[in-house]
């Protein structure tokens, strides 16, 4: 796939500026209008769609006009515009990440989103955010800790506490479930890690896969889990129910390239991450 340069991110960084400035009504809210849930359904399905681009900068071209969409709507209150914001730079970094070039510019927008989260969080210490912004501010952190130079165990830890809370306002919610799944996964043990947990977390995810979107991205994650505990067979076959939801999805055919060398995704990062931190000779 061809990765966005400058020019591209160029357009990110003006469009997390626009997001970061734009008015909208204040209260946090344990339950989020019909509009909004919506607006993330719509979100959820865009992500998988885009899969299917084969191309970076056309995948940030649609990220870029939901963004625009949503930025435009005035039935939203600022929690839930929030929401969206945090969905649409969490997903903006998938596809800016894997070019050295944008690197300073995702840590630059991604301090500056976890920050404003933080200052949201202060301010409504009295009151209930929503699930949807939990999750997605435990993701802006575990994003924004890949570039952190310091305190990693303990925005580790608030991540677990943010994904918590919004499992104890929807034990149902897929992604929340997959995303808490891969906490459990990656977290050391002695901080509260747990494969089997994780692997309990993505059946779950999957089991309360409410849409297309939903399916997909359960599917893929759990296939992952299961190809790297041995059930091959059961893999190919979530695999294959991900792929139905988006047949052109680039995605899954990286998963497919990567179980073929008889590694999980899991295992691949974990073998890349390594190679990287390697001093170059």
């Amino acid at each position: 796939m061809k990765l966005l340069q400058k020019r591209g991110a160029g357009v990110a960084a003006a469009l997390v500026v626009t997001f970061m400035t734009m008015p909208a009504r204040m209260y946090a809210a344990e339950h989020i209008s019909s509009t909004a849930q919506a607006k993330i359904d719509e979100f959820m399905a865009l992500r998988m769609t885009v899969a299917a681009l084969g191309d970076n900068g056309a995948a940030l071209t649609a990220i870029d006009s939901f963004a625009k969409s949503s930025a435009a709507s005035s039935t939203l209150t600022d929690e839930e515009q929030l929401i969206l914001e945090n969905f649409v730079l969490l997903e903006r970094y998938n596809y800016l990440k894997a070019d050295s070039a944008n690197k300073s510019l995702l840590r630059t927008s991604l301090k500056a989103q976890k920050d404003k989260c933080d200052a949201w969080m202060n301010a409504h210490k009295a009151e209930t955010p929503n699930k949807w912004l939990c999750v997605t501010y435990a993701d802006t952190i575990s994003c924004y800790i890949s570039f952190a130079m310091s305190g990693v165990i303990k925005y580790g830890l608030s991540i677990k506490d943010y994904y918590s809370k919004a499992i104890s306002q929807d034990a149902h919610c897929s992604y929340v479930l997959t995303n808490l799944a891969q906490w459990y996964y990656w977290a050391p043990k002695l901080n509260g890690g747990s494969k089997k947990k994780a692997g309990e977390y993505f059946e779950q995810a999957l089991q309360s896969a409410r849409n297309d979107a939903e399916v997909y991205f359960a599917s893929s994650f759990l296939s992952q889990y299961v190809f790297e505990t041995g059930d091959k067979a059961r893999a190919a076959t979530l695999l294959a129910a991900a792929k139905a939801k988006c047949p052109a999805s680039t995605y899954i055919a990286r998963l497919e390239r990567i179980n073929a060398q008889g590694m999980s995704l899991f295992e691949y990062d974990r073998k890349h991450s390594k190679m990287e931190g390697k001093p170059q000779e």
